[in-house]
């Protein structure tokens, strides 16, 4: 609280010079009612935001957008629905509107209907075909069609989908399994191969190549930023020579939002570290090596000691309560909640809680996921309250954004695993 009140200060202060430029006070009038927002003093947000004039087309765009999202924050859908279709309709080329008609989308699959889902799609689609929301667009456009019995031209969307959107994308890998006819959420035997990441751009610049060769990572890691390379070529360099140097999460973060085809590029941001305990811990406890391997970049992109706000610790993220009372059953003597920075036994307990999850779950990744971050008493109930929607529309459903984000997120990561080291 204490930052977003020095922030509003700082916006007050700059609105009483008569000398700042007239955009730059407009520009502080929407900072100050975020501000305001986040103090959660609403009403003192609105009446900021009310000084901005309706028909000003640069800022009252964002207006809309600002109070549709505090709307929506503040259990008032319906409003929040009305400010957003407002933008849609008056801005239709401001650059929040995919954002809005994405986030009408998701409003619309929450309550799976198809004519509401069909028409914000394709405009999403026609409009808005390389913003990130197409990809959700395409594939519930495509989902409604199917059911509709437009089985033809529902193929051709998840094949489009498919064959150019990113594979690391929650979307493409459902669009997948749509056309292979398989169950995302079913537990797959995939077995995994390490394959180091081969970048091609390294063997066009000799040193990068003699330097690659030699292992030379931590020089690399220097001369990464002086390189004659493209911003993503710069990233993926410094990613590789972290790689090398065992700074494993530095290495993901530097370019895990990437969204990427090449498998290359996806072995270096989805690597197979510790594949022997993984491996080890698969076969012990009859698990998916990508689900192991596909949590664990969630959870902590492979930084053994990473601990949370909340005390989750290691790779796996076990809270120690839950890891000391599982210890025994899985297998390890003498624990000590230590021993949860130590890969070994931290793969060891995460995989024996994955294996009891699944157990209770009948064998379906959509409750065990969720669970694995929202607990299982969220899981149970969300089962029993719509437990019935199909899984891809359960998902899109689970009320907590966060667990939401995590099993689209955990599912895709599995699925890259599987399409990159599998045998």
């Amino acid at each position: 609280a204490r930052q977003y009140k020095l922030a509003l200060a700082s916006f007050e202060s700059l609105l009483k010079q008569r000398s700042a430029d007239g955009q730059l006070k407009k520009q502080a009038v929407i900072q100050a009612g975020l501000a305001e927002r986040r103090l959660r003093n609403p009403k003192g947000a609105e009446a900021r935001w009310r000084t901005i004039s309706s028909s000003d087309a640069t800022f009252y765009p964002e207006v809309l957008w600002q109070r549709a999202q505090m709307a929506y924050g503040g259990n008032s859908p319906v409003t929040g629905q009305k400010l957003l279709l407002e933008l849609t309709q008056r801005f239709p080329s401001h650059a929040r509107v995919p954002e809005a008609l994405e986030m009408m989308l998701r409003s619309a699959v929450e309550s799976q209907s198809a004519a509401a889902i069909q028409p914000l799609a394709r405009q999403i689609v026609a409009d808005w075909p390389s913003h990130e929301s197409a990809h959700t667009a395409r594939y519930w456009l495509a989902r409604t069609l199917e059911k509709a019995g437009k089985r033809s031209e529902a193929q051709s969307l998840y094949r489009l989908q498919t064959e150019s959107g990113p594979l690391n994308n929650y979307y493409t890998q459902l669009a997948l399994c749509r056309l292979q006819g398989v169950d995302c959420f079913a537990p797959r035997s995939t077995a995994l191969r390490v394959r180091e990441p081969q970048l091609d751009f390294l063997g066009q610049i000799p040193l990068l190549q003699e330097l690659a060769q030699d292992r030379q990572s931590r020089i690399l890691e220097v001369v990464a930023p002086f390189v004659s390379l493209t911003a993503h070529e710069r990233d993926l360099l410094k990613s590789w020579a972290l790689r090398y140097n065992g700074h494993y999460f530095r290495s993901i973060r530097t370019i895990w939002t990437h969204p990427s085809r090449d498998p290359e590029i996806l072995r270096l941001m989805y690597p197979l570290h510790y594949d022997a305990l993984q491996k080890e811990n698969a076969k012990r406890f009859n698990l998916p090596q990508s689900l192991i391997a596909g949590l664990t970049w969630q959870e902590s992109m492979y930084k053994a000691d990473i601990k949370s706000p909340a005390g989750a610790t290691g790779l796996m993220q076990l809270m120690p309560a839950t890891a000391k009372g599982i210890a025994a059953k899985a297998g390890v003597t003498g624990y000590h909640v230590n021993q949860l920075t130590d890969p070994k036994v931290n793969i060891r307990l995460g995989s024996y809680y994955l294996r009891a999850q699944l157990n209770t779950w009948q064998g379906n990744l959509m409750p065990v996921i969720a669970a694995y971050n929202a607990g299982p008493g969220a899981a149970s109930r969300w089962l029993k309250s719509f437990g019935h929607l199909d899984k891809d529309a359960f998902v899109e459903k689970i009320p907590y954004d966060e667990t939401r984000r995590y099993v689209k997120h955990v599912l895709t990561h599995m699925r890259v695993y599987e399409t990159v080291y599998g045998e």
